[in-house]
């Protein structure tokens, strides 16, 4: 058989892929498009340019960035469960016909992350607060016992995520901010995110003012930036890449999720700030009112995005 292309550095590599990929799997029409699109997608959140390299780090990317888009409502769960089906076709190509240094890849159930089809309006689940103690305490103990920069960062990243309601990629770039920084979030009750954004659009998150939920959200700022301080850091990202920390979240998820059987879901601690805001919100606002003001705070133009967080 001739030799089986693997790099995906350039257009053309992509399309030789997806081409020999159809003709192995004995399937044409639109097989071919959706895995470029897949590979385009992967080559965009993660570098990656060979099959060859290809990990679970990059397909639990691609899944969190698939379950982003169907949270903001700009993918349809029906239009996802395709894309994860291309993804699969590229594991299983990769598996069988690519030379690899690494493990066997699992192929992915749509259903498993909330992205098979369903009833419109069905809301992918929120973080609860025992899962999120649960994979917080996992990285405290890791660290106790073999201290690591990374797994530090980790319970800081988690508390962003839950108190903040920021997307993985601005949790890794949140910034530090100075005492009297902090002073003036605290003073105002904004907090600029200007890091990590989609499509680098800077916003400002008003604090909560509900006083515990402002104590936790004060309290997650203070200590995240008392971690940069200790170790000189900018943001919360202590590799010089961030795709390294990008990575390494990824593989601590799995690894957490290994040795408790639990499920966890970055991008669930997100809806969880959301569900927690509106209805927070909602006790002094209107409707309307309340959902633009979590929507800014989530980052999102579009306030009928907020729907694919609150259940109905």
């Amino acid at each position: 058989m001739y030799k089986i292309q693997g790099n995906i550095k350039t257009k053309a590599n992509v399309e030789a892929v997806a081409s020999q990929l159809e003709q192995a799997i004995g399937k044409t029409g639109g097989t071919g498009d959706v895995a470029i699109t897949v590979m385009n997608t992967l080559k965009e959140l993660s570098g990656l340019t060979n099959l060859r390299h290809l990990s679970q780090d990059h397909v639990s990317s691609y899944i969190s960035h698939l379950q982003e888009r169907v949270a903001e409502g700009s993918l349809a769960r029906k239009t996802t469960a395709t894309y994860v089906t291309g993804l699969n076709n590229i594991i299983r190509h990769t598996n069988k016909y690519i030379d690899k240094n690494t493990v066997t890849l699992e192929p992915q159930l749509a259903k498993d992350h909330g992205l098979s089809a369903g009833p419109k309006g069905d809301v992918l689940p929120s973080a609860s607060n025992e899962v999120h103690s649960q994979i917080r305490s996992y990285f405290v103990e890791k660290n106790d016992q073999k201290p690591d920069i990374k797994n530090e960062a980790m319970p800081h990243i988690v508390d962003i995520a839950k108190y903040l309601g920021l997307r993985i990629e601005e949790c890794i770039m949140f910034a530090y901010l100075t005492p009297e920084q902090i002073r003036e979030t605290i003073k105002t009750g904004v907090l600029p995110i200007e890091k990590g954004t989609k499509n680098n659009r800077p916003r400002n998150i008003k604090l909560s003012d509900v006083e515990t939920t402002r104590t936790s959200q004060i309290n997650t700022i203070k200590n995240a930036c008392g971690y940069m301080s200790k170790h000189e850091l900018s943001n919360m990202c202590p590799t010089k890449l961030r795709q390294t920390m990008y990575d390494f979240v990824y593989n601590a998820k799995r690894a957490f999720e290994k040795a408790t059987g639990l499920k966890y879901n970055f991008h669930d601690e997100r809806r969880t700030y959301a569900q927690q805001s509106f209805k927070e919100y909602k006790t002094r606002l209107t409707e309307h009112q309340a959902t633009m003001n979590v929507s800014q705070n989530l980052g999102h133009n579009r306030p009928d995005v907020l729907g694919n967080y609150i259940p109905k």
